[in-house]
């Protein structure tokens, strides 16, 4: 199973990429909304996309309304990535954003399992 990562400017945490390889899921990460777009139609469709939408921009809305009205892309499951509270409370200085953050971390990675492993 292969999980198209889609970084739009915020890297995936390591952890995150180091977990989907202990539970044998191959990833390819493009840098850019734009270049997931050539990905994906250049190449063979991976089982789910992960989507960040952290840091919003043009190109990345562009790609989401394509995946979302482009029949070829109609049964991809995408998985989005928003900015958490505790994202925004981190940049604000706030110390109760770690595990805030850990949570979120553990419920991105419940809803790849739940895409890919559904019954």
């Amino acid at each position: 199973m292969t999980i198209l990562l889609i970084e739009d400017g915020t890297p995936f945490p390591a952890a995150l990429l180091s977990t989907l390889r202990s539970l044998g899921m191959a990833h390819e990460t493009v840098a850019s909304a734009g270049s997931a777009q050539t990905y994906l139609y250049a190449k063979s469709l991976p089982d789910v996309l992960l989507l960040d939408r952290r840091k919003p921009s043009s190109e990345c809305d562009a790609l989401f309304a394509d995946l979302t009205s482009n029949p070829l892309f109609k049964r991809l499951p995408l998985i989005l990535v928003q900015p958490t509270a505790a994202e925004l409370k981190s940049k604000a200085g706030d110390l109760s954003a770690t595990a805030e953050a850990t949570a979120s971390f553990d419920h991105l990675l419940r809803s790849i399992e739940r895409v890919l492993f559904k019954p």
